[in-house]
């Protein structure tokens, strides 16, 4: 018979039919499938949706509508993943099973602002508990930066991304992510390329970064070789989180600087004198090269 390999599903909807009553679960089993895709599929209906496919390795998820997601609990047995992407709204819990052998995730979650905070951050960490073994990790989430809030569960993040050397982080619109970076980094014993994209701003005025607080960032990063940083602002958090990693990181070759194209006048003078103090500093590295992108 056929041996389906790869199978993209695009607005399905499970259960099917015109009936409202919840149906409890649903498992999907796909033998010998390699590739799998699910592009806003209907789950609103469903309490738990299981996956088992022992010998998939690319898995692609996307729900770019919350009322589809509904309630829905997703659990996930595919012990040879090697690239994992979930896009779009949170499922109400996760369950992944060991991912021994992923090398490269892409998380992209929306904010569900009618979803509690502290179990949209619990979820995410779910999620980075099971990524433990990549050394190529993309992060688009505003989830992540409520974790400050969540002191009690901050602990449940990864004890470490043993394999990261690539991280790319995109922050979020109204908190800071600085103690974020910080964490993640402290897990990420040999990482190498770092890059950070800043969407508004990497903290408001008066939050405690911006009144001058002294960050506790001062781990060494023996491999950290190129860190680039997009749409810098001009705030105080950005420049203590520069000087810190060019007074830690003792490998580092290059380090890239974009400005943000929105910055008022006071910002873009803000933006100037941390160019100017960046170039003056004590380096751990010798070798280091500051690049700022005009």
């Amino acid at each position: 018979g056929i041996q389906l390999r790869t199978l993209e599903l695009t607005s399905i909807k499970l259960p099917n039919g015109p009936g409202t009553s919840w149906t409890e679960e649903i498992k999907l089993r796909f033998p010998v499938l390699k590739n799998l895709v699910m592009i806003n599929s209907d789950y609103h209906l469903l309490k738990v949706l299981r996956i088992s496919a022992p010998q998939l390795k690319n898995l692609v998820i996307h729900n770019n509508d919350p009322m589809l997601v509904g309630y829905c609990k997703i659990e996930l047995c595919t012990p040879n993943l090697l690239s994992l992407e979930l896009q779009g709204y949170l499922y109400k819990d996760y369950y992944v099973e060991n991912l021994p052998s992923l090398v490269s995730a892409n998380i992209r979650f929306v904010d569900n602002m009618n979803a509690r905070e502290r179990s949209r951050v619990q979820n995410l960490i779910k999620v980075l508990k099971s990524l433990y073994n990549v050394t190529t990790l993309q992060l688009y989430n505003w989830n992540i930066q409520n974790l400050p809030k969540c002191q009690d569960i901050k602990d449940e993040l990864p004890n470490s991304f043993y394999n990261l050397r690539s991280l790319k982080f995109v922050s979020g619109r109204n908190y800071s992510c600085i103690h974020v970076i910080e964490e993640l980094l402290k897990r990420s014993p040999i990482i190498e390329t770092l890059v950070l994209q800043i969407s508004q701003a990497f903290c408001y005025p008066g939050t405690g970064q911006e009144r001058g607080e002294e960050s506790s960032f001062q781990c060494l990063f023996p491999h950290l070789r190129f860190v680039e940083v997009q749409n810098l602002r001009g705030l105080k958090s950005e420049h203590k989180f520069l000087k810190s990693l060019l007074e830690n990181a003792v490998v580092l070759e290059k380090l890239t600087i974009g400005p943000s194209t929105t910055l008022s006048r006071y910002q873009e003078m803000e933006s100037a004198n941390i160019r100017n103090h960046l170039q003056s500093l004590p380096k751990a590295s010798s070798s280091v090269r500051i690049l700022f992108l005009d």
